[in-house]
């Protein structure tokens, strides 16, 4: 063995075909995260834009019970004894829509079509003190994309006093 050596079988490190091999799994893992990346932002910027409008239309509607005089129909009238409306169920006189474009009918249609929020609110006495109106009003998004992603809807509560 003149001028030769021979190989060593133990030698240390990774063959180029075993580090293409690696970076070719890391890449697949990379694209598959930022697939994920993209669907989750999209899906909190949607969820951040309907929280933002159910509580827009929710401060809306609370401003305009509380501009409303204090016995006005809005409001149960003067003759609210208990309660009047209901913030869980549509309640004559206590709903009405938010359509698409963010506009609020004159008169509260007999179906929610073309509606992509319901607002509900409710008006309670609380023992017997005819002075002072808790006012309640919740917002919820009707659209079948905002209930599929679990949209919040917003609830906003105040006091009327007379």
């Amino acid at each position: 063995m003149s001028g030769r050596r021979l190989r060593s079988c133990d030698q240390n490190g990774f063959s180029l075909l075993e580090v293409l091999f690696a970076t070719l799994i890391l890449m697949v893992i990379a694209v598959g995260i930022a697939g994920l990346l993209a669907i989750a932002t999209s899906r909190s910027y949607s969820q951040g834009d309907e929280a933002t409008r159910t509580a827009g239309y929710a401060q809306s509607k609370m401003e305009e019970l509380m501009a409303a005089p204090f016995d006005d129909a809005m409001l149960g009238g003067a003759s609210v004894t208990l309660s009047a409306g209901s913030v869980t169920t549509p309640t004559t006189g206590y709903y009405d829509y938010v359509m698409d474009d963010g506009s609020i009918p004159s008169s509260v249609p007999s179906t929610s079509e073309g509606a992509a929020y319901l607002r509900m609110w409710r008006i309670d006495i609380h023992n017997g003190d005819t002075n002072t109106k808790y006012i309640t009003v919740v917002v919820e998004p009707l659209s079948s994309s905002a209930t599929e992603m679990n949209a919040p809807a917003a609830t906003l509560v105040s006091v009327k006093t007379q």
